[in-house]
């Protein structure tokens, strides 16, 4: 064998296991790809069939809250027409007692004026008994029928004092009624019965009087503008570019030309100060 052969024998050996090194590094780099996917606990499938299954899992929570949410409104507007209905029928069932106890009174009258003008006639039938003696059977029988006339009317005027009565101690309990639906309102803080339905506060415009104090504001308008203690207003600032929302406000404290406000830390969405303005909504 000549020298070139040698060499090239050397080198072809040499280049062997080279590449039999690239080829036993190349496999122990390889990855299993299918095994990768298609394992049932590891694999990307059984991670993407998790995941589908977690994500109709919170749709599903999501459509109950969205559920439970809505029945919660309707219950609260039920409630809210069912109690306007109630003082609605309150005050027409007033209005008619009221009615009734005029139309007594009215009655009475008449029946006061009736008596008063059958006394008349036995005056003048006693009178007439003393001109008259020879009369006296026919006048002692005109005052008998008199009196008997004033009896019966004796007794309407007292049925119509009972029935006056009643009327008065049915109004006493209406009035009553009344009242106990005004003070539940005090208690719920409802001013204004229409106001609390929708839940929103008068229509007004002010504007923010002081720097935030221990997340307390003053506004420029007050119980005057129909302001009171719970409702809630809108801030932002007016400048070059456009108005900026600013965050949320409830009203905590009311004088006639003033009011005190908290700001509603997750609703701000930027620092207010004064000259800042105020609306019931945007």
């Amino acid at each position: 064998m000549t020298l070139v052969g040698k060499i090239l024998t050397a080198l072809i050996a040499l280049f062997s296991l080279v590449f039999m090194t690239f080829a036993l590094a190349v496999y122990a780099t390889h990855t299993n790809w299918r095994d990768k996917v298609m394992n049932p606990e590891t694999g990307l499938q059984a991670q993407l069939k998790k995941e589908q299954d977690a994500k109709k899992e919170l749709q599903g929570q999501l459509e109950r809250l969205i559920a439970e949410r809505d029945a919660e409104r309707k219950a609260a507007r039920d409630m809210a027409a069912a109690l306007k209905t109630e003082v609605d029928n309150l005050r027409r069932a007033d209005a008619e007692q009221k009615k009734a106890l005029v139309e007594v009174q009215e009655r009475e009258r008449n029946a006061v004026a009736a008596m008063t003008a059958t006394q008349n006639q036995a005056a003048a039938l006693t009178a007439e008994r003393d001109q008259l003696r020879k009369d006296l059977a026919d006048a002692r029988r005109q005052r008998e029928e008199s009196f008997r006339k004033t009896v019966e009317l004796t007794d309407q005027l007292h049925q119509a004092a009972n029935e006056l009565r009643a009327l008065k101690e049915k109004n006493i309990t209406i009035v009553q009624d009344l009242q106990k639906y005004k003070d539940l309102a005090l208690l719920l803080n409802i001013s204004d019965v229409d106001a609390a339905l929708h839940k929103t506060p008068p229509e007004v415009y002010a504007r923010v009087m002081t720097n935030p104090s221990n997340g307390l504001i003053e506004i420029s308008l007050g119980a005057d503008a129909g302001l009171h203690k719970g409702h809630r207003l809108e801030v932002f600032r007016v400048g070059p570019s456009g108005p900026t929302y600013l965050g949320r406000i409830e009203v905590v404290e009311t004088v006639p030309d003033r009011s005190v406000c908290k700001i509603i830390p997750e609703y701000q969405k930027g620092a207010i100060q004064k000259g800042d303005h105020v609306a019931s909504k945007l």
